[in-house]
């Protein structure tokens, strides 16, 4: 895990491309890291990640593609230092919400929610949520201010399906009738313009490399 990078590249689906932007200022090289899109702007915001002196790291940068630029936001309050975390944008909004991760050793339970009007973290502390984790995966629910967690390190590996709302500031656990099963480092994506989430790979125990493609609808 070290030679950590701090180059940015944008794919563009239309012409099959990928771009290395090369803007001035930059985060710094890191690893573990999460970003979100935010919707309707060519912005996206990076929180944490680790860095290859294995310092973690609290910094909130915002990169904007109408300029190549990233900026450090340096709110007054935000999350601790972590990796191994995951974040997603609320739809319609200048929000993102972020969950868990590692800090140094213990796993994190929290609930922070990122607003890029005002460049401000909220600790949410809802009644109810999932268990501290990390290595899980989160993406936006197209067209409500919902978004969806799946799976990570709570000791154990997890296939907990949970629904973030921000209106109620609640977190529910969804227990649907199929799912991809236990796994960690996967990824999830919106598809935009539907209630779809698309999921893949990930790892299922440290040889056990998964290739499956899964579609959840709420």
């Amino acid at each position: 895990y070290k030679n950590s990078n701090n180059e940015f590249w944008i794919y563009d689906l239309s012409d099959n491309s990928w771009t290395q932007m090369n803007p001035a200022n930059r985060p710094s090289a890191r690893r573990m890291h999460a970003m979100a899109a935010i919707d309707g702007t060519d912005k996206v915001v990076l929180f944490g990640g680790k860095e290859d002196s294995d310092i973690l790291d609290d910094e909130t940068w915002v990169y904007d593609l109408s300029d190549n630029s990233w900026t450090q936001m340096n709110p007054a309050n935000k999350p601790s230092a972590r990796d191994t975390h995951a974040m997603a944008a609320i739809d319609g909004t200048d929000k993102v919400v972020l969950f868990g991760g590692r800090e140094l050793g213990p796993y994190n339970d929290e609930t922070w929610v990122y607003d890029l009007s005002d460049n401000s973290w909220t600790q949410m502390n809802p009644a109810n949520k999932p268990s501290a984790r990390d290595t899980h995966a989160m993406a936006t629910i197209y067209g409500t201010d919902k978004v969806v967690l799946f799976g990570g390190d709570d000791g154990v590996y997890d296939s907990e399906t949970w629904i973030y709302d921000l209106s109620d500031n609640a977190w529910t656990q969804m227990s649907p009738a199929n799912n991809p099963g236990a796994r960690v480092y996967h990824a999830m994506a919106t598809i935009d313009g539907t209630n779809r989430v698309v999921l893949f790979g990930g790892a299922s125990g440290p040889s056990y490399k998964s290739d499956e493609t899964w579609i959840y609808t709420p």
